[in-house]
């Protein structure tokens, strides 16, 4: 126990980069798609532990839970690892989603269960009975859409994008949100969106499309970015009510080292980009649209929080804890996860103590523990246990996911 070395799992969603993974990692990239590393004990893609053949994280755990994530994480989250890390590698948008919070999650998965639907069924929502929070940390430039505009803000947009004209199929939801400028507003707006007929959806993305011709042209039109997206989304996905939904939400652009946090219940796409995604650990997903997955609108709207509200951006906190030891500490708004940045030089040195799992982003590191010393170069993983504590030194930057409020070790 202590250190244990571990290699995520990269899946090849059909939105992925080709190699792009592999880069970030310093590993040869095959020829195939990659979107999203997994490092943690989830079921679906447990982190393989290297050097012990055919073992994975998951086991691990089962095996010694309060050995390897400790009593105080046991008694708050049960016998499991409470977050899961990835890096996302977009070329194309993801699928329109939200996620459920823990009631819904917990009534969901038991009501899917009752009704035998296989939990590896395409149609399968509800993978465990957990909510699904999650942070966004941009690795390189990175766009989202995010939550609810004020619906006065959507309404000019929707109006400049053609869906204010008589002739368009979502004419009298417009009206209807004009009068009803709220969260009511924009759930009666998006439960007809969301139920139109795929040829008046069609229709709809049509007159949007020819609206945004000029604009995306623009260097200096007010929506050029967003007529941008509005015809890249438009060209895969021509019948979609994502695409108009996109009208209605805050298109954010992080540039690298930025970050946003996504609580349960909010709308959102990730457009493109690399980031590292830290989330409680949860494969929930309810999907309405730019996707060729399943889509359950009727669910989606049951669980979307249809307040308006702007990104919740976040800010670390910055602290040079000597002359070789800079923490970039990003705020706790979940209680599985947090994510911290480190920069190590000549002289600094980091202790902590697990359950946290430790991403080397670039350089060269050692990792000492109890029960040794291993070393770790660009694109290695290391799961770190409760049972003792670990000190970092070297040249490098490293992320660091773990759980806050646990008793932490002493830090220099």
């Amino acid at each position: 126990m202590g250190v244990h070395r571990i290699d995520g799992r990269i899946l090849p969603y059909a939105w992925g980069t080709r190699g792009e993974i592999s880069r970030l990692l310093g590993r040869p990239s095959g020829h195939g798609l990659e979107a999203e590393l997994w490092m943690g004990a989830h079921p679906s893609a447990p982190s393989a532990l290297l050097h012990t053949e055919g073992q994975d994280l998951l086991g691990l755990i089962n095996s010694s839970p309060e050995v390897c994530l400790g009593t105080a994480c046991c008694e708050r989250f049960g016998p499991h690892l409470p977050f899961l890390f990835k890096i996302l590698s977009a070329q194309d948008p993801l699928s329109l989603q939200v996620h459920p919070s823990a009631e819904e999650a917990v009534q969901g998965y038991r009501r899917e269960e009752e009704a035998g639907i296989a939990r590896n069924a395409p149609d399968r929502i509800y993978h465990d009975e957990r909510h699904k929070p999650e942070l966004l940390c941009a690795l390189s430039s990175f766009t989202l859409l995010t939550g609810f505009l004020p619906a006065e803000e959507g309404l000019r947009l929707l109006s400049a994008f053609g869906q204010a004209h008589p002739d368009s199929p979502l004419f009298s939801a417009f009206l209807r949100l004009r009068e009803e400028a709220g969260p009511r507003g924009l759930s009666e707006y998006m439960k007809e969106l969301l139920r139109q007929p795929r040829e008046e959806l069609r229709r709809a993305v049509s007159v949007a499309v020819e609206a945004a011709a000029n604009k995306a042209r623009s260097t200096w039109h007010p929506h050029a970015t967003r007529a941008r997206w509005v015809r890249r989304l438009a060209e895969r996905h021509p019948d979609d009510p994502g695409v108009i939904a996109a009208l209605l939400m805050n298109l954010v652009e992080l540039e690298a080292g930025g970050a946003v946090f996504v609580p349960a219940g909010q709308l959102h796409t990730y457009l493109g980009g690399e980031g590292l995604e830290l989330m409680a650990d949860s494969d929930n997903v309810i999907r309405g649209g730019l996707t060729p997955k399943y889509v359950n609108r009727e669910e989606l709207l049951s669980v979307v929080n249809f307040e308006p509200a702007p990104p919740l951006l976040l800010s670390p906190r910055v602290q040079s804890r000597s002359p070789g030891l800079s923490v970039q500490e990003f705020p706790a708004l979940a209680s599985e996860f947090q994510l911290s940045l480190l920069s190590l030089g000549p002289g600094g040195a980091f202790v902590g103590r697990g359950p946290e799992i430790l991403l080397l982003l670039s350089g060269e590191v050692r990792v000492r523990s109890t029960q040794g010393e291993v070393a770790l170069r660009r694109g290695d993983q290391l799961f770190c246990d409760a049972a003792s504590e670990y000190e970092i030194t070297g040249r490098a930057r490293v992320a660091r996911a773990s759980v806050p409020g646990l008793p932490d070790a002493r830090q220099r």
